[in-house]
């Protein structure tokens, strides 16, 4: 299928943002609403991860590189988990997670990760000659949603996984 094709050229979601644009300092929720606003981050999601004990808690007013990287991770693991899946994945135990050193392992792979979804989506969903292209299209869309179901799955059993072991 053609537009299948295209679309495994076309960029599907933002790259990460480096680590290294995130200050050492210590910075006010404006101004990290400002840095992450490509990102969709908003003040009620913060307060709510800080009120769910999802980051660790604010030491007056500011939040240092740490919390906005854990910030980060939420945002992206939020988009298959549900938030007491990814309280699971995230202890905040002092020192039992290294976020800077995961976020960036992640970031560092996201680019490899979307050649490999787009090679895919080319090779693996293939137009078979029985069905037009309409249903060329429905069929692959039922794939590739297979597929975030069963990574998703994945997602959960690793947050329980984790749950279970402290």
């Amino acid at each position: 299928m053609d537009n299948l094709k295209s679309l495994a050229d076309t960029k599907l979601w933002d790259m990460p943002l480096d680590s290294e644009k995130i200050p050492e300092i210590d910075l006010y929720m404006d101004q990290i609403l400002r840095l992450t606003e490509e990102k969709g981050v908003t003040k009620t999601m913060i307060n709510n991860y800080s009120k769910e004990r999802l980051i660790k808690p604010l030491k007056g007013k500011k939040y240092n590189k740490e919390q906005i990287i854990q910030i980060l991770c939420i945002m992206n693991l939020k988009q298959t988990l549900q938030l007491g899946h990814i309280k699971g994945l995230m202890p905040q135990e002092e020192g039992k997670i290294d976020f800077l050193k995961v976020y960036d392992a992640w970031a560092s792979e996201n680019e490899r990760l979307a050649k490999s979804a787009a090679a895919f989506a080319e090779q693996e969903i293939s137009c078979r000659e029985d069905l037009s292209k309409e249903e060329t299209a429905l069929a692959a869309a039922m794939m590739l949603s297979s597929c975030c179901t069963y990574f998703a799955k994945l997602c959960e059993a690793l947050a329980t996984e984790d749950a279970g072991q402290e």
